[in-house]
């Protein structure tokens, strides 16, 4: 079987971010499936790419990277073009790659593009990843509010959804939301994985500058962006100095807000002292970090439809066996509570609040047993799972194509 894998934002473990698409597809090839990625540069920043394209092959993956100076400091317009330009141009790569599946995976929504025009000229079927729900996200966040736009963007949401052979949200919440729009049979959740394996190398450490001896350390690791909204880490930190100077927040990551998220915690003169930043480090150094803290953390805006969210954050957390610290409802809120694995903080909170989280973080029985639950909870999240659900939607697939053969 071949397969042609879409994503335009591909990470491997050397690089900060997600690699879930890395994972994958060096499961399929172990189990004897030809995979060839189309990605971007725009994460592959240690590259020095030159040409348009670059090929080469890694891990039993083929690769074929077009050149980008992608930014997540772009703005709106910006990422906007550089968008359909990789739309445009993996649309020509993929017409040239003989395969029997393609999987696309978002964001953008742009990445359905060459899948469904390769549909459309050699009947080849694909599958459809949602990473994150586009364009009801940034239309309930106000962002996108003209109507006619709304009603043509919703059409177009429809329209990839009904081309694609099978639809795989990445939570319930988001198959919930999509199926609240479009009515569909072939959609089937596979959320995001917590890698064990991975999160029990802790020998890649990371330079630290501060020292965090006989403190609590609560980790985020991720993008400081809008949606994941780290001012409300900072202002949990303003306030827990005052009650519980054991406890700082580590801060491990980049993005538009960093800057002003520093300044906040410079002139609440808690920077340093109890929250401390370090510039992203890669996939394979967050065991290190995770080792050391004594919970994970994720965030978001309250926007409801945010609390569909798969973060990385979340599943990296249960994988390194560390309660996990959120600011949200939904089903990673169900998750916690069901499994007792973390700690589930309101969005508006008070003095009162922070007492109680900070009562359970200094608890060191209750921290070590949340702990141990993260652990179990994480194998129902695992590679292998993820791979198995995969390769049913694969087999389901090639029979339907054999048929029609």
């Amino acid at each position: 079987m071949k397969l042609l894998y879409i994503h335009q934002y591909f990470n491997f473990p050397e690089n900060s971010g997600g690699t879930r698409s890395y994972d994958l597809a060096r499961e399929f090839v172990s189990m004897g499936i030809d995979v060839t990625i189309i990605t971007s540069s725009s994460n592959l920043k240690e590259f020095k790419f030159k040409k348009r394209w670059t090929y080469f092959k890694r891990d039993g993956i083929k690769f074929w990277v077009l050149k980008s100076n992608y930014s997540h400091f772009m703005s709106i317009l910006e990422r906007i073009l550089f968008f359909f330009h990789f739309a445009f141009f993996a649309t020509l790569k993929a017409l040239a790659i003989e395969s029997d599946i393609i999987l696309a995976t978002s964001t953008p929504l742009t990445v359905s593009i060459p899948a469904i025009i390769k549909k459309k000229i050699s009947s080849t079927p694909f599958i459809f990843e949602v990473r994150d729900v586009w364009p009801e996200g940034p239309i309930q966040q106000g962002y996108i509010k003209n109507r006619f736009l709304i009603i043509f963007l919703r059409k177009i949401e429809k329209y990839i959804y009904k081309q694609s052979a099978y639809v795989v949200p990445l939570s319930i919440g988001m198959k919930k939301d999509i199926l609240s729009r479009v009515s569909l049979n072939n959609i089937k959740v596979i959320t995001n994985i917590s890698e064990i394996d991975r999160f029990k190398n802790i020998s890649n450490k990371v330079e630290l500058k501060y020292d965090f001896t006989d403190r609590k350390i609560i980790l985020y690791a991720g993008t400081l962006g809008p949606v994941n909204d780290i001012m409300y880490l900072a202002k949990l930190a303003e306030k827990m100095i005052h009650i519980e100077s054991k406890i700082a927040f580590l801060v491990v990551g980049d993005g538009k807000q960093k800057k002003e998220i520093i300044a906040y915690c410079k002139k609440h003169n808690i920077l340093n002292k109890n929250i401390y930043f370090l510039d992203p480090v890669s996939k394979n150094s967050l065991p290190y970090l995770y080792n050391i803290a004594t919970m994970g953390s994720s965030f978001v805006w309250d926007y409801k439809i945010k609390w569909d969210n798969s973060a990385n954050k979340f599943f990296d957390t249960l994988a390194a066996g560390r309660p996990i610290l959120i600011n949200y409802q939904g089903w990673q809120a169900d998750v916690i509570q069901n499994k007792r694995c973390g700690y589930i903080m309101p969005y508006y909170f008070n003095e009162k609040d922070v007492v109680e989280l900070a009562k359970y973080i200094m608890n060191d029985q209750i921290i070590v047993s949340h702990g141990k639950n993260a652990l179990k909870a994480a194998d129902e999240f695992s590679l292998k799972k993820a791979v198995e659900k995969y390769m049913e939607i694969f087999n389901e697939l090639k029979n339907i194509v054999n048929a029609k053969a």
